[in-house]
């Protein structure tokens, strides 16, 4: 008896795991929707056939129940989560890897590309998968095969482990548009010099198309691109990103393909990155930030600070075949170094420059001289920059407080009156391509001329100079004064008046803000006595 009911209550526990579900079993040949809250694959993958769509309601959690589990879509796809009800694709177990979303390589003679759309989903715990299909082992997470169209907004692409690229993977044809996504903790630990990426890869056979906005990359990781390697003849744009902690995999560059912590860009091919901040990433090789070899790089308005590497901490660049003509416009280049425990010398400051490399500096700020590789100082075109000729030194961080955009911020300016980087930037702006608002989605110009760097200045950004000096003071009796609030982002969340201490600020604001982690100042007149991070439950 005690057995029977044991199985009843299984029975009904499994039931209710699959309330409102679907169990597939073979291939999709036509138009098909998923709107359940479970799918469950019960096969080794699933095709999508050509000319067939298969859309994807917001909500519903794909699980796979076999090891092979592929979705290979020769038709198209569409998966429409909401911000409240996403999408999610996982294993029976939800501890064992998945391989994937592979759209084929196909041929239009049109020139018409088929197109998928995916909308706030989660795809996560990818892994590569051993086969001699290419398109099964390019690209973990997502593989875009030549002749298709991919839009990714709002997901998260986290956990992957790739072999020939990193999660996502651009084919030679294809395009690919990624606007407000997040990649973390993406890995790619091939060794070879083709591969790479440790979120994004495009191909080495060239012309790719890539759009990226709005996005995030941190603690990404590869021999090659930590976060992104960039292959010959392919057209990239990233608008408005955050690259943070990645890095090349290895101390052994004895291959030689160690290079670029955040990007490794390898021309000829064309590639703009605009109001994007690139900050404590590393390469135990060459361009602890960029590196770029042959390539029309253009940075408008980025901020390239707190990066290391062998051979030009901040960025390297490169020559192999061609004369290569970087263009860096209202740019920031600061603090960036040699690896910890290194000398400090020419080769591993900010910007390295190999032979007939003459980049061009409009309006530019570098806190670390531009060397070449005679370790001659001071090679390219500079127009109303500045070259700093002391080290530059970072101020120290707010105890405690996780790395943000604001801290890779507040690395290089004060933001403060007398400040060169605000109105300091080229006057003209046209045809430069700037998004209307800065990272920090604050309005691009503020006052008689655009800001250096990748955020404006309104004023709003806490000193990290006075956060420095003050960081370890205690406001141990009520005093009169201003409580200013800020998010994690920069952006200042509202100030309140009023006779505060430690405790009474933390009862404060645990009664007046919603669950999450903000930055607290108090102080007065302008001064600022005390400063923490504050978490919200």
């Amino acid at each position: 008896m005690k057995t029977i009911g044991t199985l009843l209550i299984t029975f009904l526990l499994t039931v209710n795991l699959f309330a409102s579900s679907l169990v597939v079993t073979s291939d999709l040949t036509t138009d098909a929707v998923w709107d359940v809250d479970t799918v469950l694959i019960n096969k080794e993958g699933i095709e999508i056939m050509e000319g067939a769509r298969l859309t994807i309601a917001s909500g519903t959690h794909i699980i796979f129940n076999k090891s092979i589990s592929f979705i290979t879509v020769k038709g198209t796809i569409t998966a429409s989560g909401t911000v409240d009800d996403s999408i999610r694709i996982t294993r029976l177990n939800p501890a064992n890897s998945w391989t994937g979303i592979r759209l084929v390589p196909r041929s239009r003679e049109s020139g018409k590309l088929d197109s998928s759309f995916f909308r706030f989903c989660v795809l996560r715990n990818t892994v590569f998968s051993s086969s001699e299909v290419l398109y099964k082992t390019q690209g973990t997470t997502l593989h875009c095969g030549a002749g298709n169209y991919i839009s990714l907004k709002n997901c998260s692409i986290t956990d992957s482990y790739g072999d020939i690229g990193g999660a996502v993977y651009c084919d030679s044809g294809s395009v690919v548009d990624i606007e407000d996504c997040y990649f973390a903790h993406n890995l790619n630990n091939r060794n070879g010099t083709v591969s790479g990426g440790g979120a994004i890869m495009t191909s080495e056979k060239g012309s790719a198309t890539l759009f990226v906005q709005n996005c995030r990359f941190e603690h990404n990781s590869a021999r090659t691109g930590g976060a992104v390697r960039i292959g010959r003849n392919s057209k990239v744009e990233f608008n408005n990103c955050v690259f943070y902690s990645d890095t090349t995999l290895s101390i052994n560059a004895s291959i030689g393909d160690i290079r670029g912590g955040a990007l490794a860009i390898f021309g000829p091919t064309d590639v703009t990155l605009r109001n994007c901040i690139i900050f404590d990433c590393k390469s135990y090789d060459r361009g602890g930030g960029i590196y770029c070899s042959d390539a029309s790089l253009k940075l408008i308005n980025c901020t390239i600070v707190n990066n290391s590497s062998f051979y030009g901490g901040g960025i390297f660049f490169g020559h192999d075949s061609s004369a290569s003509s970087p263009v860096l416009i209202n740019t920031i280049e600061g603090g960036n170094g040699t690896l910890a425990r290194l000398t400090r010398d020419s080769a591993g400051c900010g910007i390295f420059l190999d032979s007939a490399v003459t980049p061009s500096f409009r309006y530019c700020q570098m806190y670390d001289t531009v060397y070449d590789h005679t370790i001659k100082p001071y090679q390219g075109v500079f127009t109303g920059s500045r070259v700093y000729h002391t080290k530059f030194v970072a101020t120290m961080h707010l105890s405690g407080i996780p790395d943000t955009v604001v801290e890779g911020f507040q690395l290089f300016s004060l933001f403060g009156v007398g400040d060169p980087a605000i109105n300091g930037g080229d006057p003209d702006t046209s045809g430069l391509g700037l998004p209307e608002y800065d990272l920090l989605g604050k309005r691009r110009i503020n006052g008689a001329a655009i800001d250096i760097g990748a955020m404006e200045f309104y004023g709003e950004i806490i000193s990290s100079e006075q956060n420095a000096r003050n960081r370890k003071q205690h406001l141990l009796s009520p005093a009169p004064g201003e409580l200013t609030v800020y998010s994690l982002q920069g952006q200042k969340v509202g100030s309140f008046s009023g006779v505060f201490s430690s405790q009474s600020i933390q009862r404060f604001v645990h009664r007046k803000l919603p669950q999450g982690i903000y930055v607290v100042t108090f102080g007065r007149y302008g001064q600022i006595a005390w400063s923490k991070q504050i978490f919200v439950k």
